[in-house]
């Protein structure tokens, strides 16, 4: 193909004879409408605004917008706007999470609204789905069942669950535990352990150690957080952000600064220690020190 690109071929589902704008991701050709793109993100609005103004001819077949991303995710996202059969409940995981990993990335506000609507529909694990939203700066009620659901299991967490979650939120998980079979013991039941306790109960255990805040849904279904997602990631690249990247320029918006979600115990409640093993041992150590703790079961 001509223009200085090299070789490249044109996707097969999203290079679109009305198209608007072109964007090329490694050697595939994407052609879409602009429309959605700057209706959607003010990065790309305030993006095509500079780039037109430089260079007439920016997000053209020869000038196209390069995008460091793969094409197999880029298409995945376009797929949004462009699902002829309005599938959105029948996608796998993998796909929503990549919708939610661009869309966090570029500030689309209402498509990561979409996408974390549909990862509660698809109804994850508690371990995967706290290691996703906590990924993608994503901390609200549903996060706080999902804690709720791991202190209320028989079990304790896997080695593998337990990977899936970062350390705080683990140590403040077990500590939770302990203190939910502590109460089990009070109540009297015979053999106590977290599941025994009534759902009321547990939650306010669980809430000395995790609060639940952030993306916080208002009654006209807008996110608290889609302006922070906007300003970080306009905040990130500087100048690209702002739109003074050329037509032709890899386009790296960058992962935005999601927020630290190390889970905050309230006053009085050390989210550093579970039954005086201190959290800074490698998490192979805090599992093992957790198992063959004393029971706290009193004697009757």
């Amino acid at each position: 193909m001509g223009g200085g690109l090299g070789r490249v071929s044109r996707h097969p589902e999203y290079y679109l004879s009305d198209g608007s704008v072109s964007f090329l991701t490694g050697s595939t050709l994407f052609r879409v409408h602009r429309s959605f793109f700057e209706r959607e993100s003010d990065v790309f609005r305030d993006l095509f605004a500079s780039a037109a103004e430089e260079d007439p001819q920016s997000g053209s077949d020869a000038r196209p917008f390069t995008l460091d991303v793969h094409p197999d995710d880029f298409a995945q996202f376009c797929w949004v706007w462009y699902d002829r059969e309005y599938s959105y409940g029948q996608q796998p995981k993998e796909n929503w999470v990549t919708i939610l990993r661009l869309s966090t990335r570029w500030a689309f506000p209402r498509i990561r609204e979409l996408a974390v609507r549909e990862l509660e529909a698809l109804h994850l694990p508690p371990a995967e789905r706290i290691a996703i939203y906590n990924e993608h700066g994503i901390d609200d009620e549903r996060l706080f069942s999902s804690y709720v659901e791991m202190c209320r299991s028989p079990t304790l967490p896997s080695e593998e669950e337990a990977r899936l979650i970062q350390m705080d939120a683990l140590v403040n998980i077990l500590q939770a535990r302990e203190d939910a079979q502590r109460k089990a013991v009070e109540l009297g039941h015979e053999s106590p352990t977290s599941a025994c306790l009534e759902d009321e109960t547990l939650r306010e255990i669980v809430s000395r150690f995790f609060k639940p805040a952030g993306l916080n849904l208002r009654s006209n279904g807008t996110s608290s957080t889609g302006s922070e997602v906007q300003a970080q990631a306009s905040n990130l690249n500087g100048e690209r952000a702002q739109g003074t990247a050329s037509a032709n320029e890899t386009i790296t918006l960058g992962e935005p600064q999601v927020p630290n979600r190390k889970t905050q115990a309230t006053s009085g409640q050390s989210s550093h220690a579970v039954g005086g093993v201190c959290a800074t041992m490698d998490l192979s150590q805090l599992m093992y020190a957790h198992r063959t703790a004393p029971s706290r079961r009193t004697a009757r």
